[in-house]
């Protein structure tokens, strides 16, 4: 559609589940584990895109800007919930049993509900967590103790230190635009797009615009359940209605068939082998329960094995890399070593 309105070339690349090996490749050029599934087809369309240009533009910071994502406005509405309706609310839709697929409105629901009643930072927090409620149980006894009690939103002490008399939407947006769109997407975008030697550009976040609309009134971002209002209309004769209204959708690939199916046996040889790497960090018990959980649907635990996956690979890779470097290092001594004996007899 979007195509066919702008005149532009329509390209499209069907992504397999042999994609996943590049998860070695993505773990290096991240130089550490990285939980963000969506590193496969950024990847995947940077080296498409770079086939023909050698500088493309991002859409990354728009929804950090203008407050596209679902969890500002279901965070917003929590607020302004009286206590009681929130114990009311609480039992409707609490029934024991496992969520269907993250985007079935039940789950959607139990997700709401389930931080309903937390403290705005935390709310936030339990909704973009993989391992929120059971981080103690995802660890091992051994690293449990030896570390200080976690701390659910310390990432966030600096931003609420200084977000103290802001609106709870402002408040959600620096957290997120501080620590969500710079530590996950922006990573995401820069090591993918520069491993395939294509330099990337996020037109959205040019200084003067961020500090522009950070300005403006909540109502221009969000309003009545209406996300991104202020750009949704100023982009209004511009942009398809068929693409202005369609639904969010993430930019992501099919891991939970993919680890039900053509990916089970690679998942088993990571995460439920008796010499896995992260053995000494993590409750094998409970990974291999997330698995069989996993499997057993309905629910789908696949972002969780992912990271958990991306976790393995790079243990397994570590020894290398401290090996590789250590060697590195050696070799540069040895040739500074080298070059000071041949330039210190010319000296004297």
């Amino acid at each position: 559609i979007a195509a066919a309105h702008f005149g532009t070339d329509h390209t499209e690349f069907r992504v397999t589940p042999s994609a996943v090996d590049l998860v070695e490749k993505l773990v290096w050029h991240h130089d550490g584990p990285f939980g963000d599934s969506s590193a496969v087809p950024t990847y995947i369309v940077s080296k498409l895109t770079r086939q023909h240009v050698t500088v493309a533009l991002t859409g990354d910071g728009g929804d950090e800007l203008f407050a596209g994502y679902h969890r500002f406005y279901a965070a917003v509405v929590a607020e302004h919930i009286p206590p009681s309706i929130r114990q009311a609310l609480t039992g409707v839709l609490a029934r024991p049993g496992e969520s269907h697929h993250g985007r079935h409105w039940r789950s959607r629901a139990r997700r709401f509900l389930s931080a309903m009643n937390l403290p705005l930072y935390e709310r936030l927090t339990r909704w973009s967590s993989l391992f929120y409620d059971d981080v103690e149980q995802l660890l091992s006894a051994e690293l449990l103790a030896s570390i200080r009690p976690i701390e659910r939103v310390g990432y966030l002490s600096d931003e609420i230190e200084h977000a103290e008399g802001l609106s709870p939407l402002t408040r959600l947006l620096r957290a997120n635009f501080a620590r969500y769109l710079l530590d996950d997407l922006l990573v995401k975008t820069d090591r993918c797009s520069m491993a395939c030697a294509l330099e990337a550009r996020s037109p959205f976040l040019d200084r003067e615009l961020v500090e522009y609309v950070m300005a403006l009134p909540d109502h221009f971002k969000l309003r009545r359940g209406r996300n991104k209002v202020i750009l949704r209309d100023a982009c209004a004769d511009l942009v398809p209605r068929e693409i202005a209204r369609r639904g969010k959708m993430g930019f992501g690939v099919p891991l939970g068939a993919w680890f039900r199916g053509e990916l089970r046996e690679y998942l088993d040889d990571y995460l439920l082998s008796r010499d896995a790497a992260y053995r000494s960090y993590l409750s094998p018990e409970f990974v291999a329960g997330l698995v069989r959980r996993h499997r057993k649907g309905p629910v789908d635990l696949s972002l969780q094995l992912w990271s958990l996956l991306t976790f393995e690979i790079w243990l397994r890779q570590l020894p290398g890399w401290v090996a590789e470097r250590r060697a590195d290092a050696r070799a540069l001594v040895d040739g500074a070593s080298h070059q000071a004996s041949e330039l210190l007899p010319s000296r004297l």
